[in-house]
């Protein structure tokens, strides 16, 4: 169904969330059917974001999934980004409980998916040198004076430029 160069949508079916591996599988099939360039640009970004922080198998996030939801009672759209952060520590999935206020999990349920989590996790994300932070700077020392006519003479006061 190509019109004027682009990969329109057969129909909607269903809307539901679904945890990057999926997504992946889904465009990656799509994609291969088509040429790559048939793609939507969302489409293609999508992918492109999906290969890049997908951290499990599509099966693996699927049975994930269904055991988050059916185990602990989590909502599908929390399920859903516990997969896609798969959180390493219990303080890093308490962040994601405050999409749903209503959860309340034991700290040894958490332990628990976050056990889950981590067992079915294929890859893991390295930030790249770009990304990574340089521990070894300190952070600029501030110094208070007074107030000053330009940002330029400013920033040389506070920052000893």
């Amino acid at each position: 169904m190509v019109k004027g160069g682009l990969c329109l949508p057969k129909s909607v079916l269903k809307s539901e969330e679904l945890p990057l591996p999926i997504v992946k599988k889904i465009l990656s099939k799509r994609a291969k059917e088509s040429k790559m360039s048939d793609l939507m640009y969302q489409q293609r970004v999508a992918l492109e974001y999906a290969n890049r922080f997908s951290k499990m198998s599509p099966s693996n996030a699927a049975k994930v999934l269904e055991k988050l939801m059916k185990k602990y009672g989590l909502s599908r759209t929390l399920a859903v980004q516990i997969i896609n952060i798969a959180p390493r520590i219990v303080d890093e999935l308490r962040i994601l409980f405050a999409i749903d206020p209503s959860v309340s999990l034991t700290t040894e349920q958490m332990e628990e998916i976050v056990e889950l989590v981590q067992k079915n996790v294929t890859r893991k994300i390295v930030p790249s040198s770009e990304e990574k932070i340089d521990e070894d700077l300190e952070p600029p020392v501030i110094k208070e004076s007074a107030p000053v006519e330009s940002s330029e003479e400013y920033d040389e006061k506070i920052f000893d430029l």
